[in-house]
């Protein structure tokens, strides 16, 4: 670990010491925001963040168990039967010593929670976040002990513990002097997990997110374009289709409408259409040289017959009708019932076609 940072046990936003391994320099008190500038300044940085042990529990235990939850379990009996009042609240962490042993450390959350809020606000990620005392070398011969002003950090091969200087000294009276050069985090417990785990920087989304947001934007007005337009053209296609349909029913009477389309290309494919079209053509064609005849209405059956209620002035006008459409291939049988009201006669012509 390039950079590591003993966090005050009076102010959390503060350092009691750090180290720059990097750099070989170390450093006392001094405000977290002023470190984060130098941990910027280097690249990939590792940082270490040590709390006060003051208030922490380190110690080796025997913990062969492969399961976490049972090596969790264990240790958390072991430490019930060494405090001496319930921790709030405990947070546990263990680093392996080999050889079946752990190194345990118990901490209240708030003293992670503190200390990872402070340092988060000034800027600084901690990679790795353990208790003072179990950076230090483990000597399986005796104990280290690192100097913090009037408190200090000690480590024996039963455990670790951070106190006062002078009830540390009484302890550990021959313990291995250390200095900050000495610490490692190699075989420290680490609180860097479950949810204190470091969050992973996500990637800088606004350039994506803004074009996503003109895309939908864009989405939006064409859905909405499309939806005016569907609704114009839906209207006149709702009339084409309802006019095709009287045509047709005209053309094919008695026949159901069920896809019209293809009711269509089926007649036409078998050559079994209606003479609908080209009857109702021809009449129309003759009726249009005839200023004083006028079509009044139409049907068509399904032997084929085409039926037109005709109003016209004279008998000759109708028999002038009736021999163009015979020169036009149109055989045209008058009805047997002619009406005459206000001086115009009203009949009917049955016409079929003659081939």
């Amino acid at each position: 670990m390039s950079f590591i940072i003993l966090l005050d046990p009076h102010d959390s936003a503060k350092t009691f010491a750090w180290f720059d391994r990097v750099a070989g320099e170390e450093g006392g008190s001094a405000a977290l925001t002023s470190l984060a500038e130098r941990i910027a300044s280097q690249s990939k940085t590792s940082v270490c963040l040590a709390l006060p042990g003051e208030a922490a529990m380190t110690r080796s235990l025997p913990l062969a168990m492969k399961s976490q939850r049972d090596v969790r379990r264990a240790a958390s009996l072991a430490f019930d039967d060494q405090l001496a009042a319930p921790m709030d609240d405990r947070l546990l962490a263990f680093a392996d010593e080999g050889e079946g042993r752990k190194l345990v450390s118990a901490i209240p959350a708030d003293l992670l929670r503190d200390g990872l809020a402070a340092a988060e606000a000034a800027g600084i990620e901690p990679d790795v976040i353990t208790v003072d005392h179990a950076l230090l070398p483990s000597n399986e011969n005796g104990s280290s002990i690192l100097a913090l002003g009037d408190r200090a950090a000690v480590r024996t091969p039963e455990g670790a513990f951070t106190s006062e200087a002078d009830f540390a000294s009484g302890l550990a009276a021959e313990a291995r002097p250390v200095s900050l050069a000495d610490l490692s985090v190699d075989g420290a417990p680490n609180f860097r997990e479950g949810r204190f785990a470091r969050r992973r920087q996500l990637p800088n989304l606004r350039p994506y997110l803004m074009a996503a947001s003109l895309l939908l934007v864009a989405g939006a007005v064409f859905l909405l374009g499309s939806f005016l337009e569907g609704v114009r053209y839906s209207r006149a296609a709702t009339v084409e289709r309802q006019a095709a349909e009287q045509n047709f029913a005209r053309a094919f009477p008695g026949t159901p409408i069920l896809d019209m389309e293809r009711q269509i290309r089926s007649r036409e494919n078998s050559r079994q259409g209606s003479d609908f079209l080209p009857l109702s053509a021809i009449l129309a064609d003759a009726l249009a040289t005839q200023e004083s005849t006028a079509l009044s209405s139409l049907t068509y059956s399904s032997e084929g017959e085409l039926t037109a209620e005709l109003t016209f002035a004279s008998f000759p006008d109708l028999e002038a009708l009736k021999g163009i459409l015979e020169a036009r291939g149109v055989a045209a049988e008058e009805g047997s019932e002619t009406r005459s009201e206000d001086g115009v006669l009203t009949t009917r012509l049955f016409l079929r076609s003659a081939a």
